[in-house]
């Protein structure tokens, strides 16, 4: 009840001292677009807690720890002993937050820069987001994945009841596969964010050790807090969504998708009454999959450009900050921290998507090569017709979950990124700071957070080209009348 306590009090949450009244102006930023936090909602990314919570850096964090047992009055040793997340980051409606920080440092500022490098703190009210975050968004962050989840495993446990039931023996491996395939999309994204949510859950809890041991965990990226300090440097109260064209494009594609989907079963093909309320939930289920892939690869494409916006930010604070090593340092090991949260993230993600595609686009190649070469049967022009529909609205599903997490990150890594940042530090090297450049330079490669696509992908990967090169002949069935519902509705 302490967390829904906390989330009622943001128009009363207390600034440090900061002078903040002489640029009151400054502070009333506009509301972000409520699709933001709508956009949260459709991925399952909710939050009880207070989202705009005082932020300090790494020093500055301990030091209050360290002063918090002396000023409540506990023994330091059996305060350390219960230390949590939440303690090393109390949120600014706590009774103790003010006192644990009498004035922010220049680091703890850079937390609160807009996208033009400029102290701006806001309140939840102020963003807009108080109105979303509530009591039963720790339950709902839980719910809405499973939901999704539960539905594909209902979907999962249809099609083997249905390839059980199928007597002809003439069942083909690569309506399997691209059903697996399409199953596997759909449920990548709320997978990721049921575990990302129960990480987030735990480590937030009265576990020092996991906290202060965990290192750059990329669930860390699928924080709400996190999420939020990112996109206030793009400055969405002012100028809006960024890409609002590519946001269409997600908006839109899976719709087309999940209408096309429904056009071929109820328009050309036709459903037996037995199948009918399977079908409908599974056709359901399958747009609302495609529109949270969809949605959540938008949200990647906002913390691309947050990081695009944090790279400038960060060479501006060396420059101006030029000569002190230990603030600096200070600094760039804060934003190593997030990058490397979201590089991780987007590793694993491109892991699975690169893998799983690879099935995907192998079965259906060697599928359409199989049957313009071999095929013996001479189908009807209702077969013709259905078989072109079907095979366009698989590659159009294929080509969806992988094109939009591509344009989404412009590649399948953020290492580009990263290059780049480090060239342009390495401009501003001179020769009267050149110590305190060649320790900077060397920071940032203790620090960096690239990291490579992982074996374990390429075999995978390797395997499906090679099922897909040994098994096209098997599949002389596949556009059979037979076969041809369960492969549209896949």
């Amino acid at each position: 009840m302490a967390d829904c306590k906390a989330s009622t009090s943001h128009d009363s949450i207390p600034l440090l001292n900061l002078e903040i009244h002489a640029s009151k102006e400054l502070r009333e930023n506009k509301r972000w677009p409520w699709f933001v936090w709508f956009l949260l909602k459709l991925i399952g990314l909710y939050n009880s807690r207070n989202i705009v919570t005082v932020r300090r850096c790494h020093r500055c964090r301990l030091a209050a720890a360290f002063r918090r047992p002396y000023i409540e009055g506990e023994n330091v040793s059996s305060y350390w002993g219960r230390l949590s997340h939440d303690d090393l980051e109390k949120s600014e409606g706590d009774d103790h937050g003010p006192l644990m920080v009498e004035a922010e440092c220049v680091v703890c500022q850079t937390e609160w820069f807009d996208g033009e490098g400029k102290y701006r703190p806001y309140t939840e009210n102020e963003i807009g987001v108080s109105r979303w975050n509530h009591c039963g968004s720790l339950i709902l962050s839980f719910v809405w994945p499973i939901v999704i989840i539960a539905f594909v495993m209902f979907d999962v446990y249809g099609y083997i009841k249905m390839l059980l039931e199928d007597t002809d023996g003439d069942t083909s491996s690569m309506p399997i596969i691209s059903k697996a395939v399409f199953l596997s999309f759909i449920s990548l994204t709320p997978v990721l964010i049921l575990t990302a949510n129960v990480i987030n859950v735990i480590m937030n809890q009265k576990h020092p050790k996991l906290v202060l041991d965990s290192g750059f965990g990329w669930y860390r990226a699928l924080s709400v807090r996190y999420i939020v300090k990112g996109l206030q440097h793009l400055d969405l109260g002012e100028r809006g969504l960024p890409h609002k064209a590519f946001l269409g494009l997600c908006l839109i594609w899976p719709c087309v998708n999940g209408a096309y989907r429904f056009g071929i079963i109820y328009g050309l093909v036709g459903v037996a009454d037995e199948e009918e309320v399977h079908v409908q939930i599974t056709s359901n289920v399958g747009m609302v999959g495609m529109l949270v892939f969809a949605a959540f690869c938008y949200l990647m494409m906002l913390l691309r450009l947050s990081l695009q916006k944090q790279f400038l930010l960060e060479i501006e604070f060396l420059r101006k900050h030029v000569g002190d090593v230990d603030l600096c340092r200070r600094r760039l090991a804060l934003f190593a921290e997030g990058f490397a949260s979201i590089c991780r993230l987007v590793s694993v993600w491109f892991n699975i998507i690169i893998a799983v595609s690879t099935w995907g686009f192998t079965a259906q190649i060697c599928l359409d090569y199989y049957v313009l070469t071999k095929a013996t049967e001479s189908p009807t022009h209702q077969e013709i017709v259905i078989m072109h529909t079907v095979k366009a609205l698989i590659w159009s599903v294929n080509s969806m979950f992988v094109l939009l997490p591509v344009i989404a990150i412009r590649g399948i890594d953020l290492k580009p990124l990263w290059m780049q940042y480090k060239r342009s530090i390495r401009q501003l090297v001179s020769v009267d700071h050149q110590a305190f450049w060649d320790r900077i330079i060397s920071f940032n490669e203790e620090q960096s957070p690239v990291t490579q696509v992982k074996a374990l992908t390429l075999t995978f990967s390797a395997l499906g080209l090679f099922f897909g090169l040994e098994f096209p002949e098997q599949n002389n069935a596949y556009w059979s009348n037979e076969n041809i519902i369960h492969n549209s509705t896949k």
